[in-house]
């Protein structure tokens, strides 16, 4: 499973040695993430790592991504040795009411609320958040729940912002309940982050019941599976962030529009995100993987 891109090594070199069949299951690219999140774009670092992926790509027998465009950018998805198994997730269901858990967060009911609840890393981009939350009204609570790397530089960067609230890392029960109690959710990206992965937040916001808006590459891996679940609204992260904020401002004037998005979500998620089904179509790759002397 990769990332762990140097335990894949060992373990082509060790399958080849025993005839057995080696199967990679890839989350995300190491390369392909370094270079769009601007780290290590360049250098002998990234020439080892690139060649170390291609090596664990081309001798696997079998190869395992969460996203089409990741199969496509590797070959034809669902031809020979690729195949695609999305994430599912593990989360609980909500066991709170949301008024109850709107009441503990101090949220009123004449504010809608527009959270973010993940990683606050460099792929993140969440800058965008803060700077949209700057250019709205206080009629709109931006709130940014978790940790990162950048979680510090945020909350200097938000400083004097009325509108924005950061809240701490939560237990998984207590991050669903909080989904919940939102009015919409938030997706961002970092432009250029195009099809490295698939945020795993996603398959936790198409369960949530609320409508999620996007701020990614309307190319990219991301906006391609909203569109694919017409759960979301995808806003171009390559724009200024007062985009999103309009976007999100839109969204709390159509109540149809969130509806529709709500119920496309729950559906896709249940067909797509399923624990049970993705687990059996995993294992199912897994047991048939030829070992490539058979081939």
């Amino acid at each position: 499973m990769i990332p762990g891109l140097f335990s894949a090594v060992s373990a082509s070199l060790i399958c080849s040695v025993l005839g057995k069949p080696f199967v990679v299951w890839s989350q995300d690219s190491m390369t392909r993430g370094a270079s769009q999140t601007g780290l290590g774009a360049q250098g002998l670092v990234t020439l080892v790592l690139s060649s170390l992926e291609s090596f664990v790509f081309n001798t696997a027998d079998r190869v395992i991504v969460i996203s089409e465009t990741f199969a496509e950018r590797l070959g034809s998805p669902g031809v020979g040795r690729i195949a695609v198994v999305r994430n599912w997730t593990f989360l609980p269901e909500a066991d709170r009411p949301v008024r109850a858990t709107r009441r503990a967060l101090q949220w009123p009911d004449s504010q809608w609320v527009a959270l973010h609840a993940g990683n606050m890393g460099l792929k993140q981009g969440l800058s965008s958040v803060v700077e949209a939350a700057r250019t709205s009204d206080a009629s709109t609570r931006y709130v940014l729940l978790g940790a990162g790397s950048q979680l510090s530089r945020l909350r200097q960067s938000a400083s004097g912002v009325q509108n924005l609230e950061f809240l701490p890392s939560v237990d998984n029960q207590d991050y669903v309940n909080i989904l919940g109690a939102a009015d919409a959710l938030i997706l961002c990206e970092k432009p250029d982050v195009k099809d490295m992965s698939l945020p795993s937040k996603l398959t936790a916001y198409a369960r949530a019941g609320r409508p999620i808006v996007a701020f990614v590459d309307p190319d990219g891996a991301t906006a391609r599976e909203l569109r694919s679940a017409c759960c979301g609204v995808v806003v171009d992260n390559r724009g200024r962030p007062e985009t999103l904020d309009a976007a999100i401002q839109a969204l709390r004037g159509d109540r149809e529009l969130c509806q529709r998005l709500v119920e496309n979500g729950r559906r896709y998620a249940e067909a797509e995100y399923g624990r049970r089904a993705n687990m059996a179509k995993l294992q199912s790759l897994v047991l048939a993987a030829p070992v490539a002397s058979e081939q």
